[in-house]
């Protein structure tokens, strides 16, 4: 029992450093389950640890879940080659002034997981953040919270689809029990937003609702095609 607790606190450590040292999640998280395995010898054989990881590499959940990622960031990208991110951030400037950009730019490229995406999203937000005389740890602190409400509610969320299935919840029914919490967050942060924001400087121009809405239909259709076939064909999304 003891060994078991020792080990996995050794593997977090483990990965811990080597992501600060290597900046490589792959390389830390397999040296990391590769700790976990060594600590485990006194209760399974080499051979039942290599069966467990043939197992796990060929589980239909694992290829389900490589496959999902692939997609989200398949639409993630292609939606910045396009032009259709540009596009995006120039509406929600025109919608939503007074310190509401630091909020929303954030929030859009949350449900967007490019590798780096408060890198992208930052910069974005530093113009309009100077204008209202906001720090950059304050800027910082909106884009990094406003990034992360979504994997408590958002299907196509990597995280959320591997919680559902290692917990075999039914993915519908982990969102909805997350939904009061989404919530709570939102309201933090939008109260932080106001205590920060003291200057009004832009006006709201008209909102081109049409364009703002075909420019977000990849990851409209893709959130309908999801519902329909986890709700109307009983597919329970790896969780089964």
């Amino acid at each position: 029992m003891w060994i078991s607790i020792v080990g996995v606190t050794v593997a977090f450590a483990v990965i811990i450093l080597l992501i600060r040292i290597s900046r490589n999640f792959g390389i830390a998280i397999v040296c990391g389950a590769g700790t976990a395995a060594l600590f485990s010898l006194e209760m399974l054989s080499l051979g039942e640890i290599g069966s467990a990881i043939l197992d796990a590499i060929i589980s239909w959940k694992t290829i389900g879940l490589a496959i999902i990622v692939t997609l989200v960031n398949i639409i993630a990208y292609s939606m910045k080659e396009t032009g259709l991110t540009d596009k995006l951030v120039k509406n929600i400037r025109m919608a939503f002034p007074n310190g509401g950009v630091l909020a929303i730019l954030p929030a859009i490229f949350g449900l967007m997981p490019i590798p780096g995406g408060a890198r992208i999203s930052a910069p974005m937000i530093e113009d309009e953040g100077k204008k209202l005389g906001i720090s950059n740890d304050k800027m910082n602190y909106l884009n990094l919270w406003f990034r992360h409400p979504w994997p408590l509610i958002f299907p196509l969320t990597p995280s959320i689809v591997l919680a559902a299935s290692l917990s075999n919840i039914n993915l519908n029914s982990l969102l909805l029990v997350q939904i009061p919490i989404f919530i709570v967050f939102i309201l933090i942060g939008y109260f932080m937003l106001r205590v920060f924001v003291k200057k009004k400087t832009n006006k709201r121009s008209r909102f081109n609702l049409k364009e703002t809405t075909l420019i977000l239909s990849p990851i409209l259709l893709s959130l309908t095609i999801f519902f329909i076939l986890n709700t109307a064909l009983k597919i329970e999304t790896y969780s089964s």
